[in-house]
């Protein structure tokens, strides 16, 4: 409404700055250029629902690679379904032409050109988290402790996850002797549904659990230094600041 009001007759505005509202009023309410905003919207969403995860007390190493799988699978599927955002405006837009008030123009080809670009776009962004976690081996491997991922089926649960406990245990530097003791505590832990966790399984979770999963924790340490740590107290020896927190 702001940008029709200067791009309009009546406007005392130059010749000039009223070319460019009325190209900014034609692109706001072009078909293209909604559906890219609702398109990058869905996106978002997604985004700011696994952020908000990392960024939790609730995060462990166990389940991460599960929400990035879970991400990384929306992401696919938003290369051919539309998502909250995207799907309200197409309907708002089939009934009457407009979304929200606003009168919406659609030129011909626009729909196959955005349908290029969505496909393109959610692939990059899959193809991004795929590359933003280097350790996905190790993450899926200690997601192997999660009972979500176990197999349905026994004969495959019986021997899901000892190689991945076995590479853990490499990764961490436990002796051979106790990494095939940690295998058969996981053996009996699956056998159990996860009741039964033995010693040596447990001494593997635990260095599991201190682990974080992302730097949340390091800003909030941050975070909370600052609010002792000001331009008035600046004098502040490191000691103090830590006593202090």
């Amino acid at each position: 409404a702001h940008f029709s009001q200067c791009a309009s007759p009546d406007s005392d505005r130059a010749s000039k700055e009223k070319s460019k509202y009325i190209g900014l009023v034609k692109k706001l309410q072009s078909w293209s250029f909604v559906s890219e905003t609702c398109m990058l919207k869905d996106a978002l969403r997604c985004i700011k629902q696994l952020s908000l995860y990392l960024q939790s007390n609730a995060a462990t190493i166990f389940d991460v690679m599960t929400h990035i799988d879970d991400i990384k699978q929306k992401f696919l599927a938003l290369k051919q379904a539309n998502g909250k955002s995207l799907d309200k405006f197409c309907a708002s837009y089939e009934c009457d032409q407009s979304y929200k008030g606003v009168c919406i123009e659609m030129k011909a080809g626009d729909s196959a050109q955005f349908d290029t670009l969505r496909c393109q776009f959610f692939q990059a962004l899959h193809d991004n988290f795929e590359q933003r976690f280097p350790s996905a081996d190790f993450l899926k491997s200690a997601s192997c402790i999660n009972r979500l991922t176990w197999p349905k089926d026994a004969l495959e649960r019986a021997l899901f996850g000892e190689s991945c406990i076995a590479k853990l245990c490499k990764d961490f530097a436990i002796d051979s002797n106790e990494a095939a003791g940690t295998v058969v505590d996981y053996a009996m832990f699956k056998q159990s549904d996860g009741v039964i966790v033995g010693k040596k399984l447990q001494s593997l979770i635990n260095l599991l659990e201190v682990l974080p999963v992302s730097s949340a924790d390091c800003e909030r340490g941050f975070s909370q230094m600052n609010l002792y740590h000001t331009s008035g107290r600046n004098r502040l020896s490191v000691s103090s600041v830590n006593d202090m927190m």
